[in-house]
């Protein structure tokens, strides 16, 4: 069982970043700083809502608040961010159910990927992905999502990267829930290591099915622990 200590609203931290281009504007500048320590958060490891003080962003970056403000207007537009009233802007989680509807798609869009990477992937791109993911290599959200992520590569279907691209977010946060419990973990790198295995022998639908058996169990196992979520 994955324990979750209450915890209050906390501010986000933002990174800043080095100085861009002049062609940059800083509404991108804090779009891109934003999204990417949303995406290195823990969003599910606490209990209360993740709070972003724009006031807080403008001094971290040496912005003003209008182009933070057009940032966060992006960020809600694409689910990373919500504003909830009299409250400010929040990082986005979902509910249980919501969850279960991102996992399901994750699981067929990776693997359908799958398939399609054992017939259309060179013999030596197999090998490399073989090496890139031996079963030694600890189950983490990076390690995860590089799986995915080389899967959607070797399918050579961009569309299939493009749909989960806004999924990472909270697959990276599921994974990480994952990763807290060893049999969990020990489940995943297992199955990695058969998904590996099975394509190099260029067999998609084994391939496919053990994804998809991997992902139902962790669906399962995010609606027995996170009730907190509803």
């Amino acid at each position: 069982m994955v324990s979750l200590e209450p915890t209050t609203v906390d501010p986000i931290a933002v990174e800043p970043t080095p100085l861009e281009p002049a062609q940059v504007s800083f509404k991108m500048q804090a779009y891109r700083a934003l999204k990417g320590s949303i995406m290195e958060m823990d969003i599910y490891g606490q209990r209360g809502e993740i709070r972003i003080d724009d006031r807080e962003v403008c001094e971290m970056l040496g912005i003003s608040r209008t182009p933070v403000r057009e940032a966060l207007i992006l960020l809600e537009h694409e689910g990373f961010v919500r504003t909830v009233p009299r409250h400010g802007v929040v990082v986005a989680r979902k509910s249980r159910t919501q969850i279960a509807d991102m996992i399901l798609v994750w699981a067929a869009l990776e693997g359908m990927a799958a398939r399609l990477a054992a017939t259309l992937a060179e013999e030596s791109d197999l090998i490399q992905l073989a090496q890139d993911f031996p079963p030694s290599l600890a189950h983490t959200p990076d390690s995860a999502a590089g799986l995915h992520q080389s899967l959607a590569g070797l399918s050579r279907c961009a569309l299939i990267g493009s749909l989960t691209r806004n999924l990472a977010l909270h697959m990276r946060a599921i994974h990480r829930i994952e990763q807290a419990d060893e049999t969990q973990a020990a489940q995943a790198v297992e199955t990695r290591t058969a998904v590996v295995a099975a394509l190099t022998a260029r067999d998609g639908a084994q391939a496919e099915s053990l994804i998809l058996k991997h992902h139902f169990a962790l669906n399962q196992y995010i609606q027995r622990t996170c009730a907190f979520l509803d």
